[in-house]
């Protein structure tokens, strides 16, 4: 018979192990010196209602999906040019006590993420999140801006276009340099789907979206 202190020292060494394996895979964004988070959506509420409205939010937010300009609709058991939750969800870029829960899935085609998020009070300003996509999924997401809500650009971004990989990754952009972005109550951003965005199959699944600056004193 094997000494049963063997089997405690296993089952500690395997449950830490757990333990540690859990707090590395837990990546929230390490927020700049001062840097605050404005607006986060986790897409945790499996509400149809509720799902896209933000988890934090110190002033109006919101988010729209679009095809061509026209508003993509929730899936509702279709399969194309719709969004819908999916229980696919990722603790990369979490903030607070948020789990993995849901992720948004936006299916081929799609063109575009637009989201309303004012910075009024604050400078500084970053947006970021998680991403994933399909095989078939859009390969490639390009940032832009607009200052006025209307009028979309990218003059002043050091990094706006990403390629996306099969496997979670963070996409962080920074706008700290463009001033018009800070105290800004109309501004919006926008995600634009590219390369295989077209494809009559396919997907990109987003998580852990986050506006954040630093209070303007």
């Amino acid at each position: 018979m094997k000494n049963p202190i063997f089997y405690f020292i296993f089952v500690a060494c395997v449950l830490a192990s757990c333990t540690k394996d859990r707090q590395i895979n837990r990546i929230p964004l390490l927020l700049d010196d001062g840097q605050s988070v404005i607006h986060y959506w986790d897409f945790n509420n499996s509400s149809r209602d509720e799902f896209l409205k933000a988890s934090q939010t110190l002033s109006n937010s919101y988010i729209a999906f679009t095809l061509n300009e026209d508003s993509l609709p929730f899936c509702g058991g279709g399969n194309q040019s719709c969004w819908e939750p999916v229980n696919d969800g990722t603790l990369f870029n979490i903030q607070g006590n948020a789990s993995a829960g849901n992720a948004i899935r936006l299916r081929n085609p799609c063109s575009t993420l637009e989201i309303n998020a004012s910075t009024f009070g604050f400078g500084d300003i970053a947006l970021s999140y998680a991403i994933k996509r399909t095989g078939s999924g859009a390969k490639v997401h390009r940032i832009q801006y607009a200052t006025d809500g209307i009028q979309f650009r990218e003059q002043g971004l050091t990094t706006n276009t990403f390629d996306i990989a099969e496997d979670y990754t963070i996409i962080q952009v920074d706008f700290s340099k463009i001033s018009s972005c800070n105290n800004n109550p109309s501004l919006r951003f926008r995600i634009i789907f590219e390369e295989g965005n077209t494809n009559p199959s396919g997907n990109n699944r987003l998580d852990n979206l986050m506006i954040a600056g630093k209070k303007i004193k």
